[in-house]
């Protein structure tokens, strides 16, 4: 009896290892993501007090604190919130780090930095979250997927149509306050690295 027990459990830490073997990076992000909830359970709002952006970027710079113009996509406030965000960057970034981890790094970074910024032009210091970089991912997906059927990437029609949908709520007051400007420079983000991926593709 324990011996039959021993199986599934066995297999089942194989098929963990396995995983994070094959898409490290999707899981590194996902453990910073939950390390950083928990700390703000534990200690309120100042435990993100080194991942949030400086009041100006002239500040920022004085201070040689560069790391914060990428770390607010650690920042979630609510379980809902950080819920969404890994669960869609669970099930989007794997498709792209089995045949890319260096596509997947370059979405994250850019996606991460650049709507981090756009997002603090916009509205200053009070945002966070990882739903930019989901949006470049969606974006690079689901024109892959057209461009370059045979690699395989797919997106359900439901679920591009109910990202967009949220894409375009947050700019009414439903949905209270939303960062679209790192929403909506994650999908230009996106597709424009897809863009490149199809052409580099064509020209070689």
């Amino acid at each position: 009896m324990d011996t039959d027990q021993t199986f599934p459990q066995s297999n089942k830490l194989s098929a963990v290892i396995a995983a994070l073997r094959s898409y490290p990076f999707t899981y590194l992000v996902i453990v910073l993501g939950a390390l950083s909830f928990a700390v703000y359970l534990l200690s309120g709002i100042a435990g993100f007090a080194l991942l949030g952006m400086t009041q100006t970027l002239a500040e920022l710079r004085e201070g040689g604190e560069y790391w914060r113009v990428l770390t607010p996509v650690f920042i979630h406030y609510t379980w809902p919130h950080i819920g969404v965000n890994l669960y869609l960057w669970w099930l989007f970034a794997p498709l792209i780090e089995r045949f890319s981890r260096v596509t997947l790094v370059v979405l994250f970074f850019g996606a991460g930095i650049l709507g981090n910024i756009s997002q603090f032009l916009l509205t200053g210091v009070e945002f966070g979250g990882l739903s930019g970089v989901v949006y470049a991912l969606f974006a690079y997906i689901l024109l892959i997927s057209k461009l370059a059927p045979e690699k395989g990437l797919f997106i359900a029609p439901w679920l591009s149509w109910a990202l967009l949908a949220l894409l375009l709520l947050g700019f009414t007051p439903l949905l209270g306050l939303i960062s679209n400007g790192a929403h909506v420079t994650g999908l230009i983000w996106g597709a424009l690295c897809a863009s490149a991926t199809h052409l580099r593709k064509v020209n070689t």
